[in-house]
């Protein structure tokens, strides 16, 4: 997949390829790693935090009406730490030490810190830089910077997410409440996007794929299609742990979007559960 498909002399340069095609920048796993034991939790929630990066590297691939812009950014990046004479120019404008961050190769969410960074910038400044260093092709439009924006705005509780399952502190806890949380956010994102509706679509869809089976373990029906690639998601272990853990017990059924009826009728289930296996 690639971000930018350049079609001018001075475009060439802008391919984004080298960081979203980069198979290190999504950690991929063997793909015996993604069926791992359901008894296996160590290896499940190693499994959930991969499964996140698939859902968002497939978000990332329609997001065709951004490449241009996103090509920009990693050029304008790329610039501030390996041309002296941008990277002067640059921190005249904004400071000593300023710069746009570069990607990581190893985490996706590098690229969302990237995006915010430049977007959190005036970017009228940033224009007269570029412009002072004769690379006014990197010039982002007003409508370039509101795709930007809402793929920021889009991916910022994904980022959240793989921050936390990053954590020291990690649990198989939050795996119930994340996707919950991310399933409404999507939900109701889908009713402001302006540019990046087929990204939230998509992004829904594979949450829907990716967790099949805890979905059907919450009683929420998705497409029985979405089996199909599901990783097997299937064990209660994963709503009791929820349940258990005083950072979350059952407040992820507010993001439930079943009736109060189906909500009472999951806490009593996860309560017999927890009993039945003496926690």
């Amino acid at each position: 997949m690639y971000l930018f498909f350049p079609t001018t002399d001075d475009q060439k340069q802008l391919a984004m390829e080298d960081v979203v095609d980069d198979s290190d920048l999504w950690n991929d796993l063997e793909e015996e790693e993604h069926e791992a034991s359901v008894c296996d939790v160590g290896r499940r929630l190693a499994c959930f935090c991969h499964s996140l990066q698939l859902v968002i590297r497939s978000g990332l691939e329609k997001t065709s009406t951004c490449r241009l812009a996103f090509a920009k950014v990693l050029k304008l990046a790329n610039m501030c730490h390996q041309r002296a004479v941008f990277r002067s120019a640059f921190e005249d404008k904004f400071g000593a030490g300023k710069s746009v961050p570069a990607t990581n190769a190893t985490r996706w969410n590098s690229v969302h810190h990237q995006l915010k960074s430049l977007l959190g910038l005036d970017q009228a400044k940033v224009a007269d830089v570029l412009r002072q260093t004769s690379n006014n092709n990197l010039l982002l439009t007003s409508k370039e910077v509101n795709q930007l924006t809402e793929v920021v705005s889009i991916l910022q509780p994904f980022a959240e997410a793989t921050q936390l399952t990053q954590g020291e502190d990690v649990t198989i806890s939050c795996v119930v409440p994340v996707v919950l949380a991310l399933r409404k956010f999507l939900g109701e994102k889908s009713a402001t996007v302006t540019h990046l509706t087929g990204m939230v679509e998509e992004l829904r869809r594979q949450l829907d794929i990716r967790f099949f089976h805890l979905l059907q373990l919450l009683d929420i029906t998705v497409s029985q299609s979405a089996s199909s690639q599901s990783l097997a998601f299937d064990n209660n272990i994963f709503i009791m742990a929820a349940a258990l853990d005083t950072k979350y017990a059952y407040r992820w059924l507010v993001d439930h979007p079943g009736t109060a009826e189906t909500k009472d009728a999951l806490r009593h289930q996860c309560n017999g559960m927890c009993e039945l296996q003496n926690y």
